[in-house]
């Protein structure tokens, strides 16, 4: 509930009960949620700087921009999160046993990827979009967060058109997206 290693301990030995009792080798996807994070101290100057995200587009870069202040800070708030994606799920789509062939990307924010599962002929796409990366503390946050299509890596509709379906995976539903967010997810994702 406060995205700390502890928590994502026990989430593994979680992982391995539910593997254990479906048997085989089921593939893992997940996407980060508001308790995926360790929200900042009250008066966290880059909490509140991200308040102006929806209205500043300088800022909506800086955060998508690779090794940037912004996003190096919003990787700390995610870095329990990111450490269990990586080792605990991210690992075993590249270490798979069985014949589902997995491709993969990460996008700029910890839990943002485009995965392709091809078995027998068919591909399917998984876009997993973190959509809980503004959403700092406890408040109401519906019809404030953002998504961008600049989370993803590649080009977003090439990737669809080489699937035979596709899905996304949010946390959020789209009503909890801010207005230019929500124009941007209907036009675009």
């Amino acid at each position: 509930y406060s995205g700390q290693k502890r928590e994502y301990e026990r989430l593994k030995d979680i992982c391995d009960e539910i593997t254990a009792a479906v048997g085989g080798n089921p593939l893992w996807v997940v996407v980060p949620g508001n308790h995926d994070l360790r929200w900042p101290e009250p008066g966290d100057a880059t909490a509140k700087g991200l308040r102006s995200y929806p209205d500043d587009a300088a800022l909506r870069r800086a955060a998508h921009t690779a090794k940037s202040d912004t996003q190096r800070s919003l990787r700390r708030l995610f870095a329990d999160f990111e450490r269990f994606f990586r080792d605990r799920i991210v690992s075993t789509w590249v270490s798979r046993p069985d014949e589902l062939r997995l491709s993969y990307q990460l996008g700029s924010l910890p839990g943002d990827f485009l995965l392709q599962v091809e078995r027998n002929g068919l591909c399917l796409g998984i876009v997993g979009l973190n959509s809980a990366f503004l959403q700092l503390d406890g408040g109401d946050y519906e019809r404030r967060l953002c998504i961008e299509p600049e989370q993803l890596p590649g080009d977003l509709p090439r990737f669809v058109e080489q699937t035979d379906a596709a899905l996304l995976m949010m946390h959020h539903p789209p009503s909890w997206l801010s207005p230019r967010s929500r124009k941007l997810f209907e036009q675009d994702i």
